[in-house]
């Protein structure tokens, strides 16, 4: 498309005919809009009508990185994230960009940096551009400490709620609990929640609140205290639950664990999105559990490297509606979950691929060929993505990230 713009540049100017920078703005807009930020960045360079339109989405949503690994950058990538915000992955970067005429046109502004950094930031474009809107970013929250305050609360607690208690629909627990879980009852809109290294009597203290959670239809759960997972069904509609995500690390003793996993799995008839940490080899047991074709993502992380090719091929077979999915080996820290935000953005990392990665990669590839996963469009297979671009001509074609 930046090729296209410059042929169509260079035509209109060697003769008068109608050109592609005849259009009208607004139509031009909409074919920029679909660029990527490295060839947005070309056309700014093209003449002074399409630098403005350029510089219109370029400064439209901004992504400031400055903790943690530098996001990956490629004239290649559209997902949602990539398509809606431009990445700065530099402090000092964006320093020199704020001062810029072109933040008029800034709409919003997302942190991902350290938290004194942020608070001084903040300030300074608050006080500079106060229509912009700031916001924290929620990919990686244990480096990001700034919240809104608003709508995730979390226990036990360091700060009083929102006035308005409506407003709360995320709520995180990471411990066992007492006093403080009376303030449950308070909540009547709670949609999604986190809970971390609780026990039994937890469990059955919240089981009190069960009409608190009746909305709830995200559920991520991290165990190492041989939490009975069945207690689940006194607080949540089960059948309600479209994501799932399940961290459990024991000791190899108890064998229940096994039937008390199938019979959760089997009761949410509504689940879309899939999460599994394990040391217990759950995968083996996930076959014949869900509606058939009814996952739309799975993410399977394991620290003893699964055999994927003889652990789960009955369940992909069943779960042909999946157009994402991920194969890891790194094993999460305790209250550290999953984030499905993962699937839309690639971080620069300088891990080495595991012994295990060219083989998984080859074992998802050719279940594509085949014709097993229809609908894949995504996987990752630990730090490294692939995208399937499918063809009229029933060629199929990956694309890895980073390349």
């Amino acid at each position: 498309m930046v090729l296209e713009l410059q042929q169509h540049q260079y035509q209109s100017k060697s003769r008068k005919s109608p050109a592609l920078l005849d259009l009208p703005d607004e139509v031009l807009e909409l074919i920029i809009n679909q660029l990527t930020q490295l060839d947005i960045v070309q056309v700014r360079l093209l003449n002074s009508k399409l630098c403005d339109l350029a510089s219109r989405k370029l400064y439209k949503n901004i992504y400031l990185n400055n903790s943690g690994p530098r996001i990956y950058l490629s004239n290649k990538l559209h997902t949602s994230f990539y398509d809606n915000y431009t990445i700065v992955n530099d402090k000092k970067k964006f320093k020199k960009v704020i001062p810029n005429r072109n933040m008029k046109y800034t709409q919003q502004i997302m942190f991902r940096i350290e938290h004194e950094d942020e608070i001084y930031l903040k300030m300074y474009i608050v006080e500079l551009f106060p229509h912009i809107v700031i916001k924290g970013d929620p990919f990686d929250e244990e480096y990001f400490i700034y919240s809104d305050g608003i709508s995730h609360f979390h226990l036990p607690s360091f700060r009083k709620p929102p006035q308005d208690r409506s407003l709360v629909n995320r709520l995180t627990i990471d411990s066992p609990l007492s006093e403080e879980v009376d303030i449950i009852s308070q909540f009547s809109n709670i949609a999604k929640v986190e809970l971390s290294e609780i026990d039994n009597f937890t469990l059955n203290l919240l089981s009190n609140f069960s009409h608190n959670f009746c909305k709830v239809t995200s559920l991520t759960i991290s165990d190492r205290l041989e939490l009975d997972i069945k207690l689940l069904a006194r607080l949540f509609k089960l059948d309600q639950i479209t994501s799932f995500q399940l961290q459990l690390y024991r000791n190899l003793g108890d064998g229940s664990i096994y039937s008390d996993f199938k019979w959760i799995l089997s009761q949410m008839t509504n689940l879309k999105h899939l999460v599994l940490s394990s040391n217990l080899g759950l995968e083996n047991y996930l076959s014949g559990q869900l509606n058939p074709n009814s996952l739309l993502s799975f993410v399977l992380i394991s620290n003893y490297g699964p055999r994927y090719e003889f652990t789960l091929p009955m369940f992909l077979l069943e779960q042909q509606s999946i157009t994402r999915l991920c194969f890891s080996t790194s094993t999460l820290e305790t209250s550290i979950f999953w984030n499905p935000n993962r699937f839309e953005r690639i971080s620069r990392t300088n891990g080495e691929q595991n012994r295990g990665d060219k083989g998984a990669t080859n074992y998802i590839q050719n279940l594509i060929r085949f014709g097993k996963c229809p609908r894949l469009n995504q996987f990752i297979i630990n730090n490294t993505y692939y995208f399937v671009e499918r063809h009229s001509n029933d060629s199929i074609d990956f694309t890895k990230f980073p390349e």
